[in-house]
């Protein structure tokens, strides 16, 4: 859908994926390389763990990446290695699973020199994307209601994006001065 946008291709789109998921799901993995290699999208890949633990049972301080024993520093840099063997460039961003987090594992993303990255839409969640919005949507099949609003956000914008009034832009345009 996105790759069909009437917006100048590459389309530029942050994917947060975790080293198990590229172990799991190795055809469509390539399928997105196979995009982006071909000039329809351009990637920027975001770190999301390698792992992503999650346990719906679990509080919010017991899960994700604050799971008492996880060690952070190899969810990290396990993911970057998988990238890297896989001939991609990580980028300097990070997105917590579950988006949640602490001040110690920010201090400790800190330390490795990445940038953690929220979102203000996340569409399955009632969010609505607003001009300069992150939208977070999980392509991964985990929140069809999601997929089903970026679709109808898209359909609904279509006529904007062909005019150029609306566009999509790289991760790293947040962080530019304006």
């Amino acid at each position: 859908a996105l790759a069909a946008l009437p917006q100048k291709p590459p389309v530029p789109i942050a994917l947060m994926v975790s080293g198990l998921w590229i172990q799991r799901h190795p055809v469509d993995f390539a399928w997105l390389k196979g995009l982006a290699a071909g000039g329809k999208i351009a990637v920027t890949w975001v770190n999301h763990s390698f792992s992503h633990f999650y346990d719906p049972a679990a509080p919010l301080e017991k899960n994700f990446l604050l799971k008492p024993g996880t060690n952070f520093f190899s969810e990290v840099l396990s993911l970057e290695m998988l990238l890297l063997d896989s001939d991609l460039l990580p980028s300097p961003f990070f997105r917590f699973p579950g988006l949640v987090s602490n001040q110690r594992l920010i201090e400790a993303l800190r330390g490795l020199h990445l940038i953690p990255i929220g979102s203000n839409a996340w569409l399955a969640k009632g969010e609505m994307p607003q001009p300069g919005s992150v939208i977070l949507v999980h392509a991964n099949g985990n929140e069809p209601e999601g997929i089903r609003l970026f679709h109808a956000f898209l359909a609904g914008q279509r006529e904007a994006f062909r005019r150029g009034d609306v566009m999509l832009l790289p991760l790293r345009e947040a962080f530019r001065p304006r």
